[in-house]
């Protein structure tokens, strides 16, 4: 019989001796007996009357439903006790010689060591499951940040060129040309909001990413018009610079288009933080080394924090008061599906720029580029 302080988890016997039940409190049976085991001592008695007196409680136990010879041996391992082991002859009495009690002490050290391997494996399995448990729900914050994150982007240029509207229309002499371009941003970012939760939708029922050709320059030109609200507002010159025409790339429209404003919207904050006189955004595109595109978001705000300068891909790293930290991280999972990289850098004058590369499509491949 095996057991540790909770009761007994192990039992063999011959058939017609009498058994113990599973997870019988071995304190129920004799506390004396369970301590001295638990204490790192042996017992060895021949006969039930070679237990000393104080074993009264064990003695009549046994005399009812025992063994009439024992051995009890305290199960080890390194330098914890973590049971015992109990081995009884229950027809007659006998000795135990030395080299039956060195076997049985062999006995208990393999299952000392079964005993332990299988503590550690429970251990394993509920520190995976608590493990599992706190990614999940980190995975969920992230999730969750980061939809807020994508979404948030067109809620807010909705807001403002509803305002905008707004004050058109009251206007003594409205203009109306003024007024339908804004009620039309108003639409393409409803639009824009509607495709990102679609994409989150279609992640949770594992659709397909829709990846067409896409050229690069109409990208950044339907990057610019969307933002060109946003950066009125803050006073901001947002521009383009790029090649009137570049080799089209393979990709998502609504995901690159994503990636390029979180950056965009990142630069105007930079400049707002910074309180800069020079106020400009520029998007750009051009031929990198190889078959690949380079896009480039650079600002002339305060430049990268130093002290976050080695980690600003990481999940919730941000210098702004109210931010998230999860736009660079967005673009950085955007940008590794499709194949290609992200960096920052200072610039050597003023700000900083944030550069993606995005893999061309081969010329057999490429055919007529998506123009968004």
């Amino acid at each position: 019989m095996a057991f540790t302080g909770q009761g007994v988890t192990h039992l063999w016997s011959r058939e017609g001796v009498p058994r113990v039940k599973y997870g019988t409190a071995t304190m129920d049976i004799s506390p004396w007996a369970t301590m001295k085991v638990l204490n790192g001592e042996e017992l060895i008695w021949a006969r039930i009357g070679d237990l000393p007196d104080e074993a009264s409680d064990y003695k009549l136990w046994l005399r009812k439903n025992g063994p009439k010879s024992q051995v009890a041996l305290p199960i080890r391992f390194g330098d914890s006790i973590i049971g015992g082991i109990t081995f009884g002859k229950f027809r007659a009495a006998r000795s135990w010689p030395p080299l039956l009690l060195q076997r049985l002490r062999l006995v208990a050290q393999v299952l000392a060591n079964a005993l332990e391997r299988k503590r550690v494996e429970n251990e394993l399995i509920k520190a995976r499951g608590e493990l599992a448990a706190a990614s999940s729900s980190t995975m969920m914050g992230e999730l969750a940040a980061s939809i807020a994150h994508e979404v948030n982007q067109p809620l807010g240029a909705i807001l403002a060129n509803a305002q905008a509207a707004r004050r058109l229309i009251s206007a003594p002499d409205a203009d109306s040309e003024k007024v339908t371009a804004a009620l039309g941003d108003i639409v393409e970012d409803a639009r824009r909001a509607g495709e990102v939760v679609a994409r989150v939708r279609a992640l949770f029922k594992g659709g397909q990413i829709q990846r067409t050709a896409l050229d690069p320059v109409a990208l950044l030109s339907e990057a610019e018009r969307l933002l060109r609200s946003e950066a009125g507002v803050r006073k901001i010159s947002l521009r383009i610079d790029s090649p009137p025409s570049l080799p089209a790339v393979l990709g998502d429209r609504v995901q690159l288009l994503q990636c390029i404003m979180n950056l965009a919207i990142n630069a105007f904050d930079s400049i707002v933080a910074a309180q800069s006189q020079q106020r400009e955004t520029t998007l750009c595109a051009s031929r990198d080394k190889g078959r690949w595109i380079r896009v480039s978001v650079r600002d002339t705000g305060g430049g990268i924090d130093p002290s976050i300068s080695h980690r600003m891909f990481d999940p919730f790293v941000t210098t702004k008061s109210d931010g998230m930290g999860m736009g660079l991280l967005i673009a950085q999972s955007i940008i590794g599906g499709h194949g290609g990289k992200i960096w920052a850098a200072t610039n050597p004058d003023v700000g900083a720029t944030v550069s993606f590369t995005l893999p061309t499509l081969p010329a057999n491949n490429r055919g007529q580029a998506q123009d968004p």
